[in-house]
């Protein structure tokens, strides 16, 4: 994932959400941006609505506020997003639309949804690891699901578990009472929330067939306007690691048939295997670089079965094994 995408201009429905949320809890905006040093009529950036949260959060005295953020919002106040998700059929459609389209919502981080034995569905965040992501943006992130998903099948729910990847905070029992779950687990490794199976095929209330492809139509312009599609597949690389994906779950998550996939990689100059090394390369030079994971351990994170394999592609790559790569980066 490219680090420009954490520092794209605010859209409108996001400076517009966060002026909305400010008057919610009674927050000047005067004050706000004397405290912050910038005019919310700005060009802002991604970074910006970072320090307006935590700023928002310290003025109000409430550092659990994202986890409400949804309670002061509208679909229709999250882009072009929201009433395409809540046009489609069914929760499990939700879901998934939203893995393919949440780069309209913020393009600074990555999700997956994906159903696991237990018949759950696994859906992660994973931050642009150019940045050291602030816990709001799971928290709003997985309050929404379940408010937002609360209203669109017309009952609670059901969460089996949520991890975080931030230290426990002092305000904890705000989450057990949000989410309705016993295990919240933090300083996880990625943040996730397990929905229960038994949601995933209920069907939505305001589904709205010829409403809903209008909406698709307008979201896939918007997409491409964002971002190369070949690089939307790569995050998808990226956030599936370290099980390699075939084409059909790439094609499946971006919401497009094997043939439209083919042709639009074939229009970027890239291949899905091409891809795939792609992704491979930067993980293991940012890992190499940034972390103290033992070789072992970064060819697992990366789906090497063995050791000899990544040092092998590794070496192909760069001329260099993975322990002479980090040794040259530390002199």
């Amino acid at each position: 994932m490219n680090s420009l995408d954490y520092c794209s201009k605010l859209q409108d429905f996001q400076l517009n959400g966060i002026r909305d949320i400010a008057f919610s809890y009674g927050v000047s905006l005067d004050g706000l941006c004397e405290t912050f040093g910038y005019n919310l009529d700005g060009e802002l950036d991604l970074r910006d609505l970072d320090q307006i949260v935590k700023l928002l959060c310290e003025t109000i005295q409430r550092p659990w506020a994202p986890l409400e953020f949804v309670y002061k919002m509208t679909f229709y106040q999250i882009g072009t997003i929201g009433p395409l998700l809540a046009s489609c059929g069914s929760f499990r459609d939700a879901v998934k639309l939203f893995e393919t389209y949440q780069p309209l919502l913020h393009p600074g981080f990555v999700v997956s949804a994906d159903t696991i034995a237990s018949g759950q569905m696994a859906f992660k965040k994973y931050a642009n690891d150019s940045f050291q992501a602030p816990s709001w943006h799971a928290e709003a992130m997985f309050s929404g699901i379940v408010y937002w998903g609360k209203l669109l099948v017309d009952r609670p729910i059901v969460i089996d578990e949520v991890w975080f990847r931030h230290a426990k905070p002092d305000y904890a029992d705000k989450y057990y009472d949000f989410f309705r779950c016993e295990k919240i687990c933090f300083e996880k490794e990625y943040d996730s929330i397990f929905l229960n199976g038994s949601n995933l095929d209920l069907s939505i209330k305001t589904a709205s067939h010829q409403f809903h492809l209008r909406m698709k139509r307008e979201a896939d312009m918007r997409l491409q306007e964002l971002r190369p599609f070949s690089s939307m597949v790569k995050n998808i690389i990226h956030a599936k690691l370290p099980h390699d994906c075939s084409i059909g779950e790439v094609a499946d998550s971006l919401n497009c048939s094997i043939r439209t996939f083919q042709r639009k990689l074939e229009e970027d100059g890239a291949t899905l295997k091409q891809l795939k090394q792609d992704v491979k390369f930067q993980e293991a030079t940012r890992m190499l670089e940034k972390t103290a994971f033992s070789v072992d351990r970064i060819a697992e994170r990366l789906g090497y079965s063995q050791r000899k394999s990544f040092s092998s592609a590794f070496e192909k790559w760069t001329g260099r094994t993975p322990a002479e790569w980090r040794a040259h980066k530390q002199r």
